[in-house]
């Protein structure tokens, strides 16, 4: 008889080492659920703001005001509190998954508009090592290479260079990448960076193609339309 009471005690104990497992299992996986939940609201909320300050930042330069104007500066100063704001909200996101390489891409456009491009490329490069390998990473790289490049005295070539790969993998991987063939065509025509006829013809009939009602295909036009050397440099 008291073989079968530990019996039943022992099987008791079962359950209840099964049950408890159970329990935890379902606990844990409520628990990643709400993560998920709170990693894709900030997600959400963070790619909303940078769009804000896309539009902000447009604004920013379609205006013709003086850069120390206040009326520049009070622009500039809304544009960066809304880029505060989406970077803090990637920042709490990519802790949540850190698995994950959209927060570092937002946080690289962010760096990007705050002029910091050494910044920006080591985000873009976190993300590209989680795993992002698009045309458009390759294009947010390539552009801040090309600034980065430029922010410097005497322009530094080894950067300009790197950007320039990037920008043409870009374009590979997504010939229908209008950024891309943009800078593409501003750097090819330019004397001064890296001029290239027939990388230049390639990358401007793209843009004609791609957007032939935006600024940078009326400029093209009006170019090749000039009788030949009153058009050049103006990209």
């Amino acid at each position: 008889m008291e073989h079968k009471s530990l019996a039943w005690i022992w099987i008791a104990l079962a359950i209840l080492v099964v049950l408890g497992g159970g329990f935890f299992v379902v606990d844990q996986f409520a628990q990643s659920k709400r993560r998920q939940n709170q990693y894709r609201e900030l997600v959400k909320v963070a790619q909303e703001s940078l769009a804000n300050a896309d539009e902000l930042d447009a604004q920013l330069h379609e205006g013709s005001d003086d850069p120390q104007s206040d009326v520049h500066k009070r622009q500039r100063l809304l544009r960066d509190e809304v880029l505060f704001k989406a970077k803090e909200y990637f920042e709490k996101a990519s802790d949540l998954d850190e698995s994950s390489p959209v927060p570092h891409v937002g946080i690289g456009k962010i760096e990007y508009y705050l002029e910091r491009y050494e910044q920006a490329v080591d985000q873009f490069a976190r993300a590209e090592e989680l795993g992002d390998r698009s045309a458009d990473l390759n294009y947010q790289i390539g552009r801040a290479y090309f600034q980065w490049a430029r922010a410097r005295s005497p322009i530094d070539r080894d950067k300009l260079n790197r950007g320039v790969t990037r920008l043409e993998q870009a374009t590979r991987l997504d010939p229908d990448h209008f950024g891309a063939h943009q800078y593409l065509a501003a750097i090819y025509a330019d004397p001064k960076l890296d001029p290239d006829p027939l990388k230049l013809k390639v990358h401007e009939d793209a843009v004609l193609r791609l957007q032939p009602d935006s600024e940078m295909a009326a400029m093209i036009r009006k170019d090749r339309e000039a009788p030949q050397g009153e058009g050049d440099g103006e990209r």
